[in-house]
């Protein structure tokens, strides 16, 4: 299903699994960013036909403290997808994915390594990116991570130290993405 360019996201159900195996073993971190999924991230055409998006990321004014980080084995996980400028569709899309494939993506992102101090160059970038949120049983608030999926390939949460998106993680990011 497809919302009219620009007017917002489009929902897509997933049930896919991601299929690389993992290499190591994930580290301890300290708790993840919390966050419900919302406001939803935004997408329109502007007067000179760019396509300019609105991520709409939670913010924190705490001290960042510990790497992005989310707890393993979640129920499932909920996607926004952002596109970056000049896109076709210019539109967010928003898909809801299996526990195994939020489990494989939760782990990938934990193998992820911190961002490094000092000057980077990155590649170019163009916004595109996703937010993902894990969601876990009763009792348990949904857990927060924006990917860059250009440039850097950044991962952030407020509050936190970024990392670098692993190739693992980039990858099963491709594999559930959805189609143009």
């Amino acid at each position: 299903m497809l919302a009219v360019a620009g007017c917002g996201a489009s929902t897509a159900e997933v049930s896919q699994g991601v299929s690389s195996p993992a290499k190591t073993q994930a580290q301890p971190s300290p708790s993840p960013y919390l966050a419900e999924p919302s406001p939803t991230p935004t997408a329109a055409v502007d007067s000179r036909g760019v396509c300019l998006s609105t991520p709409r990321e939670p913010q924190s004014d705490r001290p960042a403290k510990g790497l992005v980080a989310v707890d393993p084995h979640p129920e499932g996980l909920t996607a926004f997808w952002i596109p970056g400028l000049n896109k076709r569709p210019c539109q967010v899309r928003n898909g809801k994915y299996s526990a195994a494939v939020a489990a494989r993506l939760a782990a990938d992102l934990r193998k992820s390594q911190q961002f490094p101090d000092g000057n980077v160059n990155c590649p170019s970038d163009d916004g595109t990116a996703v937010n993902l949120y894990f969601a876990y049983g009763s009792g348990h608030p949904t857990e927060y991570a924006h990917v860059a999926l250009t440039g850097c390939t950044a991962v952030s949460a407020p509050g936190r130290i970024g990392r670098i998106a692993s190739t693992d993680l980039t990858s099963d990011l491709a594999d559930i993405a959805p189609s143009p």
